[in-house]
């Protein structure tokens, strides 16, 4: 795939910008702010014609300037780590005295990050608004997801370590299972049978949602091998120490039912599984692996927020395989 960098620049006069990130009053920056795709640009559309429908419009202030960074995917976090940081990153870049101007409170544990990369000058939309700003900041938002330059994910993640110190002085040692227990939903049923399964392998079980970005960093430094079923927490493979291992716990799809056009792929891969972390482990030099297991969604529906039965079998081995690999002898 074409990989992706963000271009930034000053849009002349004044521009609307939405909560969802789409750029009004500029041709150019309105398309550069949306995924490409006709049905995902009709459903930025309807997001942003409600937006305007339905919230204030504020003036931002003149003597100040604003970058914008979000889209109307980087709420999740992925998103945020793959496309805002690398925005955000191209932004203070070229304009450091620029204010990173956030979207709505839900973004604010994402100003840690920001602050991992050395930007300190950070502010929030006015509640409830869209904004009007002059002459605003502006970056591209990607035309695909998982398309971000490895070459700037691999920049995002140096300047995150050096800056908060988290260069590792040892190999990284720990097994780590991602659990989603806390999560909204995407659930392992036996999840109890394979945290002892696990336990063979002096594995630790951890929510992410009770550590910090600070502590998620520092946890995946010494990090050997992630283990998740598909879900926003494997993105902090970002912040391994190359030549680690990933093993992603996936659902068996269910054909037509899972077709999804935002893969932007043949007819027969549109059915199957999404791609961003096999990319994303590709992109930072880490070894991916995969493992399909039993969904508990009906026959006619799609798998994209199932939970599943993990088949432990198949599991031991794929970790033991993957250590027994590590740990043998280079010729």
């Amino acid at each position: 795939y074409p990989p992706f960098s963000p271009k930034v620049g000053i849009a002349r006069g004044s521009k609307i910008i939405s909560r969802s990130g789409v750029v009004l009053l500029s041709r150019k920056w309105t398309q550069a702010s949306i995924y490409s795709g006709l049905h995902i640009r009709i459903l930025a559309l309807f997001v942003l014609i409600t937006s305007l429908a339905t919230r204030r419009l504020v003036a931002m202030p003149k003597d100040q300037q604003f970058g914008i960074v979000h889209s109307t995917w980087t709420a999740g976090y992925y998103h945020w780590l793959t496309e805002s940081l690398p925005r955000a990153l191209a932004i203070h870049e070229a304009y450091p005295k620029a204010t990173i101007l956030l979207p709505s409170e839900k973004y604010r544990h994402y100003a840690e990050t920001l602050r991992c990369l050395g930007i300190e000058n950070i502010a929030f939309f006015p509640e409830g608004s869209n904004v009007r700003i002059d002459a605003p900041v502006l970056s591209e938002c990607p035309r695909k997801f998982a398309t971000t330059s490895p070459a700037l994910l691999k920049k995002v993640r140096n300047i995150i370590l050096e800056k908060g110190a988290f260069t590792a002085s040892q190999p990284p040692d720990k097994i780590i299972y991602i659990s989603r227990r806390k999560a909204r939903g995407r659930f392992i049923l036996n999840e109890e049978a394979l945290e002892a399964m696990l336990a063979e392998f002096e594995a630790e079980s951890v929510c992410l949602e009770d550590f910090s970005f600070k502590e998620q960093v520092a946890l995946m430094q010494r990090t050997r091998l992630l283990i998740s079923i598909h879900g926003a927490g494997l993105t902090n493979m970002m912040f391994m120490q190359e030549g680690g291992t990933v093993i992603e716990i996936l659902p068996r799809k269910n054909g037509i039912f899972d077709y999804k056009m935002s893969r932007n792929t043949s007819f027969h891969n549109a059915c199957l599984h999404d791609a961003c972390y096999v990319r994303l482990a590709e992109a930072l030099n880490q070894e991916y692996q995969y493992l399909e297991s039993d969904p508990d969604n009906k026959w006619y529906s799609g798998t994209h927020m199932a939970n599943l039965n993990v088949d432990l079998v198949s599991l031991k081995k794929t970790i033991e395989n993957s250590i027994l690999i590590k740990n043998e002898p280079h010729g």
